[in-house]
């Protein structure tokens, strides 16, 4: 079931109802909405709300259960719609700000709103306002229904470059190609799916595989969203990429592909070295004997993983730098030697 959660902190003692009076109004750059309480019989009191956002959407007022907890702080359950179809979103409001996370892991696609008395005098014009976004809300809404009924999405950098496709329906495995110079796929592979709250999670086989892990990322269906999480928490070294209806022709898939592979190339090659080279010159002791990598410093071995590194001396007695992928794989493909002013000898390329 979709869960979706908005704050708001209202005080420290609340009389019933939790929220009084109203209607209070919820605006954001992405979403507009309205909270209304109404009195309906002795003691008691109705909640309806009311939200327009890209890829969640009431579609008029609905009823919300109202559940209050300590400190002021007040949850809403109300029905709404998005693009796989009808869920139950829970509101957290709190103060004057209110805060709608989009995600199923905490602190990740989290929309902020404003939550404020709504003037009665202004009644109206909220009203117009809301019908307004309804309307375009809904537009967008049936548009990535419309995407995730073909299943068909490409996986795009912000700067509109393509580095991955994506084959995946409802209730259907997924199938995925990635490439771009951090991640690669040799063509499209089948996923493992797990449907978590708001997103699907696909698991699959990614090259490098440096310790024999895979490759994952998180598809937020509401907000055509994709992130490469880096730690179970969201963290900022993760990877954040949109999804765009849509699939490559077979030319434009070989170009990427082969962008792609030029550039984990050219990325290993300056890695490889930047690195041989600090190790060279470093490597000679007080003997002139060359020093394993290992005693120059043992914190590398997380960087070298994926190679076999030997420090050795050339007919001169000068240390150079030898790496030798174990595994020839994406970023893991070149055997070079390096000394102490640069690349001595790129001994292959591994490709397949």
């Amino acid at each position: 079931m979709l869960a979706l959660v908005l704050s708001t902190l209202l005080g420290a003692c609340r009389p019933t109802p939790p929220l009084e009076g109203g209607p209070w109004r919820l605006e954001g750059s992405e979403t507009l909405g309205a909270v209304q309480v109404e009195a309906s019989g002795f003691r008691s009191h109705r909640t309806r709300v009311r939200l327009a956002q890209a890829g969640l959407l009431t579609q008029g007022w609905v009823e919300a259960q109202v559940e209050p907890e300590p400190e002021g702080i007040t949850w809403l359950r109300f029905p709404a719609r998005t693009p796989l179809g009808e869920a139950w979103v829970s509101m957290r409001l709190q103060g004057r700000q209110a805060m709608l996370p989009m995600g199923a892991r905490e602190g990740e696609h989290e929309l902020t709103m404003s939550f404020l008395p709504a003037p009665q005098d202004e009644a109206n014009l909220d009203e117009a306002r809301l019908d307004e976004a309804e309307r375009l809300a809904l537009q967008q809404l049936e548009e990535r229904a419309a995407a995730w009924a073909a299943g068909a999405f490409l996986l795009q950098e912000a700067d509109g470059t393509v580095v991955g496709e994506l084959r995946l329906r409802p209730d259907e495995p997924a199938f995925l190609a990635v490439f771009d110079r951090l991640w690669w796929t040799e063509g499209v592979v089948l996923s493992d799916r797990l449907d978590q709250g708001p997103e699907i999670i696909l698991t699959f086989p990614v090259e490098p595989s440096l310790r024999g892990e895979d490759g994952q990322i998180r598809l937020n269906v509401p907000l055509m969203a994709a992130v490469v999480p880096a730690d179970a928490r969201p963290t900022d070294f993760d990877r954040h990429l949109r999804l765009v209806p849509g699939a490559m022709d077979e030319e434009a898939r070989q170009q990427a592909r082969q962008r792609a592979r030029d550039a984990a190339d050219q990325a290993e090659r300056e890695a490889l070295i930047a690195l041989g080279k600090r190790l060279a010159v470093r490597s000679p002791d007080e003997d002139g004997r060359c020093r394993s990598w290992k005693e120059i410093d043992p914190q590398l071995e997380d960087l070298l993983v994926g190679y076999q590194v030997q420090i050795e001396p050339d007919e001169l007695g000068r240390c150079r730098t030898r790496f030798e992928p174990v595994t020839p794989q994406h970023r893991r493909r070149l055997s070079m030697v390096v000394g102490a002013q640069g690349a001595i000898d790129e001994l292959a390329d591994h490709r397949p």
